[in-house]
């Protein structure tokens, strides 16, 4: 056999065929070719099928890092009781302007560009509530579409002027493919949406 040598570390280092392998009592790993022969010394008397038990239960966890993987928080974390479905925002705004409330649901778009806003689905089918922050106030990462959303914050009224609409509907005209005519939009456009001063994407 090779010459034996013992390391600084309470693990012996044995030279085989040019080959060093590491021996330890939790594990040992052989550092170079795979023709070399693997001399492994039990320690401390835990044996190899042990050994590769623990292993795999190490490499089961590393490859699950979703199952640990933490919310994240944008601004202060929403500390309100109960949560008041966005359809009920919708269907009476004006009861709700101005006041701080906690809105959920799921992320089904996020801004591309700078992440400063994301629409999330409504209770009721085909709506959407659009969730706007100033440029850089909170950055709405696009992994956090088609995640469960927890918001805090205040609804807010906003006025479209006419020239506005008009660029919106031809953009969405165009993207559908269909014809716009901007002699159509007759007046501004009244639109609610959420200011938050908390939000929440949870990991799952």
């Amino acid at each position: 056999m090779g010459k034996r040598r013992k390391n600084w570390y309470d693990t012996e280092t044995f030279w085989i065929k040019g080959s060093e392998i590491k021996s330890h009592p939790y594990c040992f790993q052989l550092l170079s070719s795979d023709k070399a022969l693997l001399l492994f010394q039990q320690e401390r008397g835990i044996d190899v099928l042990k050994i590769k038990i623990i292993t795999l239960a190490l490499t089961s966890l590393l490859l699950m890092p979703s199952a640990f993987a933490a919310d994240q928080v944008f601004g202060d974390r929403p500390n309100l009781k109960g949560t008041i479905p966005v359809s009920t925002l919708l269907d009476a705004p004006q009861k709700y302007l101005g006041k701080t409330v906690k809105i959920q649901g799921i992320a089904t778009d996020v801004c591309p560009m700078r992440g400063c806003w994301m629409k999330i689905q409504s209770d009721r089918k085909k709506e959407s509530l659009l969730i706007k922050v100033n440029d850089g106030e909170m950055v709405f990462p696009l992994s956090a579409q088609g995640k469960h959303t927890v918001i805090q914050g205040k609804l807010v009224k906003k006025m479209i002027p006419i020239k506005e609409v008009i660029e919106i509907e031809a953009a969405r005209a165009k993207k559908a493919g269909k014809a716009f005519d901007p002699k159509s939009i007759k007046s501004p456009r009244t639109v609610y949406m959420f200011q938050p001063t908390g939000v929440v994407i949870e990991s799952k």
